[in-house]
This record gives C-alpha cells, sequence and structure tokens, in this order.
C-alpha cells in the first residue's frame, strides 16, 4: 500500500494478515519487503486489463538480493481479477524468489 492510501485509511490490511500469517506459520514478516512506488488510481471500477495497466510498474521488491532462493508467500486481502497478485509475484519472481501467494477473500 503506497504511503498516501495508509495515511488515509490509517492501517494497511493487508500487513495486519501478513504479520498474523507469519506469526501462525512460525516464520519470519518481511515488513514493506514489497514497496508500491507510486499511488495508483483505485481499481474499483475498473476492468481486468485496465486492473494490469493501471499497476505496470507500480511495485519493486525493496531488497531483491535477500530474497533471491528464498521462500515467500505474499499475502493480500482481496482478489478480484488477480491484477495485484501478478504485478507483485512477477516482481518476486523476477529477483528469484520462490514466490506463492494466499488471499483472504475474492470477489467475482
Amino acid at each position: 500500500m503506497h504511503g498516501v492510501r495508509r495515511r488515509e485509511r490509517g492501517f494497511n490490511q493487508a500487513a495486519r494478515l501478513a504479520e498474523a500469517a507469519a506469526a501462525r506459520l512460525a516464520a519470519p514478516w518481511l515488513r514493506d519487503a514489497m514497496i508500491r512506488l507510486r499511488p495508483t488510481p483505485p481499481q474499483t471500477g475498473l476492468g481486468a486489463g485496465a486492473r494490469r495497466l493501471n499497476l505496470r510498474g507500480a511495485f519493486r521488491v525493496r531488497d531483491p538480493e535477500g530474497l533471491r532462493g528464498r521462500k515467500v508467500l505474499l499475502v493480500d486481502d482481496v482478489i478480484t481479477t488477480g491484477s495485484t497478485l501478478e504485478a507483485c509475484l512477477g516482481e518476486l519472481q523476477a529477483c528469484g524468489a520462490d514466490a506463492v501467494a494466499a488471499v483472504v477473500a475474492w470477489a467475482s
């Protein structure tokens, strides 16, 4: 989540879920391992193609060398088209992480 949106909302729901999942799995939680480079317009109301375009270049792995060869569980709060997960997983895999994702809710 970009800092602008975090300040508006007051918290990062996906980060809270990731922290809880890490505690339950007795795994390290890497706060802000992935950063959002720019505030993007809300995805609500956009189709799958527009969502992918909206997120192109929006994410970066903070420490690519630190994740190379590591197993990474990416946690998000909701999935609609999969565009956000696709963008984030692509960045994680590009740096050599063995990344998979878990989502708490989905919309169709």
